[in-house]
């Protein structure tokens, strides 16, 4: 009967996963920060200036959600 070893080395996939999460959290923040610009941006115009925009007030939140959304 044969027996076949397969070795992986785990610090690789560690290092790799480490890395990844760390990836993901800086692209969470950035986000994060973005729709928190976005929000006191439009939160800052008036009822005007947003209606010409197509927004009313209790839209910001979803616009600024969006704009977040888009690449």
């Amino acid at each position: 009967m044969a027996f076949a070893a397969s070795h992986r080395a785990t610090g690789f996939g560690i290092a790799a996963s480490v890395t990844k999460a760390a990836s993901a959290l800086r692209d969470a923040v950035a986000r994060h920060r973005k729709f928190i610009a976005t929000m006191a941006e439009l939160k800052g115009l008036n009822d005007r200036e947003l209606a010409d925009m197509g927004i009313t007030r209790w839209q910001i939140a979803d616009v600024a959600r969006a704009a977040v959304q888009k690449r």
